[in-house]
């Protein structure tokens, strides 16, 4: 089965301080680029796409959280494009 997500991308503006004193990132998502990825099950484990390497990080990582065995073809097929000022939010290095 293969399955697809979607993301809009942020462009961060601002650290604001709450009145509880914890720390947020201000900032506005926006809808246009946004990140899709597929993913699908398999005997081996591969990331490719603009952004690979960040994908295979954030596959890593959900993977080793949930206790899976890297068996999936993951495929990256739009992301935010890099040194623009917006990020994806999803995987960082």
């Amino acid at each position: 089965m293969l399955i697809e997500v979607g993301a809009p991308c942020s462009l961060p503006l601002s650290l604001v301080r709450t009145h509880t004193g914890a720390l947020n990132l201000l900032g506005v998502t926006l809808q246009h680029p946004p990140a899709d990825v597929f993913a699908e099950a398999a005997t081996t484990f591969s990331v490719t796409g603009p952004v690979a390497h960040l994908g295979r990080i954030a596959a890593e990582r959900f993977l080793a959280h949930h206790h899976l065995p890297p068996l999936a073809n993951v495929e990256v097929e739009l992301a935010t494009p890099t040194l623009v000022g917006l990020m994806q939010t999803q995987a960082r290095e």
